[in-house]
């Protein structure tokens, strides 16, 4: 098949009810269940509901029409869209929203009501842990529990430092945001490691100080640039599709009614051949029907004659029976060359093995090989 429009059999400017009718028609045809399953029965059926697909999606069927492949259900532009908010701005808006959340737990926890408080609530929460207290289906020692015990214990660490040294505080703000970017599996992996990016934080948490407001409001803005450039790259994208549509669609559905006119060639020179060759095994058939009847070959086992075999030549094939004392010329043919002399003497050896089977998968007679008449 050439394409979509050929697997359903449907016009390159078809339109909608066209490509219904088409699949329906097709897929009631090629059903697995109707044909007798199979791979390829199977492969077929998907083939014709892939293509029904692709023409049934106006947008698809445009990017189809104009690179001449399908590129998915997703439009390119949408493609360009989700690249570059897994690889963009999510991981930025990530970072933006934790350090968000970083600075607004350091300035509730400068509020000193505030910050007692939690620092109750992570005391009664190491009782739990430590007496394992029960409530229902709930364990104080669960995993469950745990995660939620070790983020009381942050707070509480964060909230005794920033009482001792507010730097110290902040220093744990910048650790945390730095091992989001790094990995906090690197910064496990060498204590030294972890050490080093401890006392970066702390120098950056001093360099930084009193620029925490300008920094998130920098973080927010390179978050809204890379929108806005997203939003540019996914039009752009879109364009260029319209762009090679108008220049190029018009030459793939050229090209597209090319091939069907010379596959529309090819055939008919395939059923010329077919009808030749149908009339030349006719002709052989009842060519070696009258040998047999007038007793040329002898086909009743006597073993009169020795062999049959052909004789392939640049502008003759001959058929001869021979016997053990002389050779006599049965028939010739005058052809166009020794290509198609062989291919009448292909049709020959099948009606002789037809009309004169072999016996113990021995023939009695033998072909020989094409050879070229000397000039």
């Amino acid at each position: 098949m050439i394409d979509a429009y050929d697997v359903l059999g449907v016009a390159l400017d078809c339109k909608e009810d066209d490509i219904k009718q088409a699949f329906r028609k097709m897929s009631l045809q090629n059903h697995p269940d109707k044909v007798g399953g199979g791979v390829d029965a199977t492969n077929k059926f998907n083939e014709i509901k892939n293509a029904k697909e692709i023409l049934s999606d106006t947008e698809r069927r445009k990017i189809y029409d104009t690179f001449g492949v399908d590129l998915g259900e997703e439009r390119p532009e949408m493609e360009v869209w989700s690249i570059g908010m897994s690889t963009l701005l999510s991981p930025m808006g990530g970072f933006v929203l934790k350090t968000i959340v970083a600075r607004s737990v350091l300035w509730l926890v400068d509020w000193v009501w505030i910050g007692r408080l939690l620092m109750l609530l992570g005391l009664l929460a190491a009782g739990c842990y430590a007496m394992d207290i029960k409530f229902g289906s709930f364990s104080a020692r669960s995993e469950e529990a745990l995660s939620i015990f070790m983020n009381f214990f942050v707070i509480d660490v964060v909230i005794i430092l920033n009482w001792l040294w507010p730097l110290l505080a902040d220093a744990v703000c910048v650790f945390y945001l730095v091992a989001e970017i790094v990995s906090v599996q690197i910064l496990m992996e060498s204590w030294k490691i972890g050490v080093g990016v401890g006392f970066f934080s702390l120098f950056l948490a001093w360099l930084v100080r009193g620029w925490w407001r300008w920094i998130v409001g920098l973080e927010i803005l390179l978050a809204v640039v890379l929108l806005i450039a997203l939003t540019i790259s996914s039009g752009i994208v879109r364009l260029w599709i319209d762009s090679v549509f108008t220049q190029h669609g018009e030459k793939l559905k050229e090209w597209r009614i090319n091939m069907r006119a010379k596959r529309r060639e090819t055939e008919a020179e395939l059923d010329k051949l077919r009808k030749r060759v149908q009339t030349l095994e006719e002709a052989l058939r009842l060519f070696v029907l009258t040998q047999i009847a007038y007793g040329a070959l002898d086909l009743d086992g006597t073993g009169k004659y020795e062999s049959v075999f052909w004789s392939s030549e640049k502008w003759f094939w001959e058929v001869k029976v021979k016997d053990r004392q002389s050779e006599r010329l049965i028939f010739l043919g005058d052809y166009a060359d020794a290509d198609e002399a062989a291919k009448v003497a292909d049709c020959a050896e099948l009606a002789l093995d037809q009309m004169y089977p072999p016996e113990n998968g021995r023939r009695n007679w033998r072909r020989h090989p094409v050879v070229r008449k000397p000039s």
